[in-house]
């Protein structure tokens, strides 16, 4: 079992990108708001919508006005180009148009001593990656369309279901790679049709322990059945979050190491790999790759050279 302990997602640490900031105009003190009308605030890359018509004269700023007492703001979410950047998976940042056809998104970002990538809630059939040193030297490659298997979920149990089963895509990535000081990572994630991404998650890997079998996932699905005023009765559609309970064996000598390792990951959101894999290639299954938070840390020492650790993580939407 391992986790990516993440960076934070600043500015400064997203290079370069080809996804415009445009979704709405920018704030400005002085332009008219009718109620309901949007801006966006590249400084924060967030979208909000205004509660009350303003006249420009001396608009309040929207990211410090949402926090007033009487705002004039709510916060909507974030720009298209920072949705992958965010603190959710269901928010995905859609790519723009390639003039031979198809969709990409294509970033660049600061993975100084980096060693791992996760892709979450991605919908791709395509995945390049590209480490440069400071120098503009080539780390290391990556190509999905060099690893046939890498993107592909359509597993069968039968000719006739491989040859008839339409096929599918998966959803969750992680990659790890040399950790280099000053090295920037190309992120370039193409699809012939719309290309979604809901979160890139880069920091070091860290390993925790082998996870033992029996593990226990569970769902819970947010679908609501509404029933309105005439009777009339639906089901909406809601999203799936994954909780993952299960034990790990770890040495007696790393005890302490892991007890520091959740502390610092406490209330922060990470993403668990809970099998036993060490690449994309060994995952066991997609549902064993989980972006949220633990919820629970508790060991039992029942001899001198192992432990066994009881992990709860809960998923984040």
């Amino acid at each position: 079992m391992q986790v990516i302990h993440p960076i934070t997602w600043v500015t400064s640490k997203v290079v370069a990108s080809n996804i415009p900031e445009d979704d709405y105009d920018e704030f400005s003190a002085t332009a008219v708001y009718s109620s309901g009308a949007y801006c966006i605030v590249a400084l924060t890359h967030q979208v909000f919508r205004a509660l009350t018509a303003l006249d420009g004269t001396d608009n309040p700023y929207p990211p410090t006005d949402i926090s007033s007492a009487s705002p004039s703001w709510e916060l909507v979410g974030y720009t298209n180009r920072w949705r992958m950047f965010d603190p959710y998976t269901n928010s995905q940042t859609e790519g723009v148009a390639l003039d031979g056809g198809g969709t990409v998104i294509d970033v660049t970002v600061d993975a100084s001593r980096c060693d791992a990538l996760a892709l979450l809630n991605t919908n791709c059939s395509r995945i390049q990656l590209t480490l440069y040193s400071s120098g503009g030297e080539v780390l290391w490659e990556y190509d999905s369309n060099n690893d046939p298997y890498a993107l592909s979920a359509s597993f069968s149990g039968s000719w006739s279901e491989h040859f008839r089963r339409e096929g599918r895509y998966k959803t969750n990535f992680y990659f790890v790679f040399p950790c280099w000081v000053g090295a920037l990572l190309k992120i370039v994630i193409t699809s012939t049709g719309p290309v979604r991404c809901g979160n890139a998650v880069i920091g070091k890997m860290k390993y925790v322990g082998e996870s033992l079998l029996s593990p226990k996932i569970s769902k819970t699905s947010y679908s609501k059945k509404v029933t309105d005023d005439f009777g009339q009765t639906y089901l909406k559609k809601g999203v799936i979050v994954r909780d993952i309970d299960f034990v790990v064996e770890v040495s007696n000598g790393r005890l302490d190491y892991l007890n520091t390792l959740f502390d610092d990951l406490d209330a922060v959101p990470a993403v668990y790999i809970c099998d036993n894999s060490t690449s994309l290639q060994d995952v066991f299954a997609q549902v064993f790759i989980l972006y949220g938070f633990y919820g629970s840390f508790e060991v039992v020492v029942p001899n001198a050279i192992t432990s066994e650790a009881s992990i709860v993580v809960k998923g984040l939407l």
